[in-house]
């Protein structure tokens, strides 16, 4: 299948006033685009520093004690010293720049996104015993599990601390209201993924449904939050359940393609015991061409991400439409 590239209006220019970054900002200039160009521009980089620096500011600047001497702080700088693809933020970033929020609610809302994810990493890490994170030892295996605890709770903390200038006080009420859904649903989903893990040995022997409802809890809420907080700092509730739709549509493609990505990994004895894998799952239920058949499942749901992510105003989805064509592109190959 061709992967059809999308047209983006990205012409970056200087705002006089330094404090918007309105629909002025992403305006005359129309090339084609994909998601790895994207990260290239303005915004997929000097936005991405700035909110580095918002999530460094808003973790030490009131600690008590030195971040060289308080462990968990030095575990928070271990595990952001190999920074992930911040996916989150960019489509927090891009979709508030789309629907004309100012730059300085931007950042911090974009902020607030990544330090929930990666509390989430750094508790899921411990959790599923996972010894690496990005390259580089996990928290809890350089410093120990219950400073990893400390660390994961620290980003939790943060992710709503940041939130202390944001300026559309109308909104704020909502925002934090949606910040405390998407965690209590992650925590959920995690929770449901660990005791089911536990109770069923081996963990693959499950419908197809389950395992759907497992990818969305566990990765729909949190990649579904940067749009949802965009749409309510602009004011457009109504679209909220369409970018539900499309990011766990998404979310749920993606874990398809990163379990085939993962087959030969999942299938050793050890980790298949623990593993939760489309192509295992199909293969338990009698599935012939199990991995073409995870193929065609992950497709499908790219494609349900891209159809709600379209529907979404002001074009403020067309990043994630270009992530799951990008995605989509990757498996065929």
């Amino acid at each position: 299948m061709t992967i059809t590239m999308i047209v983006i209006k990205m012409h970056i220019q200087t705002h006089t006033d330094q404090k918007k970054l309105s629909k002025k900002v992403i305006s005359s200039s129309i090339r084609e685009v994909d998601y790895d160009e994207f990260n290239k521009s303005a915004i997929g980089q000097d936005a991405l520093i700035k909110v580095d620096t918002l999530i460094n500011k808003t973790l030490f600047k009131s600690s008590h004690s030195s971040k060289n001497q308080n462990l968990s702080l030095q575990a928070i700088q271990h595990h952001f010293s190999s920074t992930g693809h911040q996916v989150r933020a960019r489509l927090c970033l891009y979709a508030c720049a789309r629907l004309g929020i100012s730059q300085q609610d931007m950042l911090i809302l974009a902020a607030a996104t990544e330090l929930l994810h990666n509390a989430s990493l750094i508790h899921d890490d411990i959790q599923d015993n996972d010894d690496m994170r990005r390259g580089k030892p996990a928290i809890w295996k350089k410093y120990g599990q219950n400073i990893g605890i400390c660390a994961g709770d620290l980003l939790l903390s943060a992710a709503y601390g940041v939130l202390e200038n944001y300026s559309h006080s109308k909104t704020l009420p909502k925002v934090i209201a949606k910040l405390n859904e998407k965690t209590r649903l992650a925590i959920e989903g995690q929770s449901d993924d660990v005791t089911y893990k536990d109770n069923h040995n081996p963990p693959h022997i499950i419908s197809i449904e389950r395992y759907v409802q497992i990818a969305v809890q566990k990765s729909g809420a949190l990649l579904s939050l940067p749009l949802e907080l965009a749409l309510i700092a602009a004011e457009k509730n109504e679209y909220i359940d369409t970018a539900r739709k499309a990011t766990e549509a998404f979310a749920v493609g993606y874990q398809i393609a990163d379990d085939i990505e993962d087959i030969a990994k999942d299938a050793g004895s050890v980790t298949k015991s623990r593993s939760i894998n489309i192509t295992f799952v199909l293969n338990a239920l009698g599935y012939e061409n199990e991995k073409e058949q995870s193929i065609a499942m992950s497709y499908k749901y790219l494609n349900d991400a891209v159809y709600h992510a379209q529907k979404l105003p002001a074009e403020s989805g067309l990043l994630l439409v270009s992530l799951a064509n990008t995605l989509k592109n990757k498996i065929k190959h």
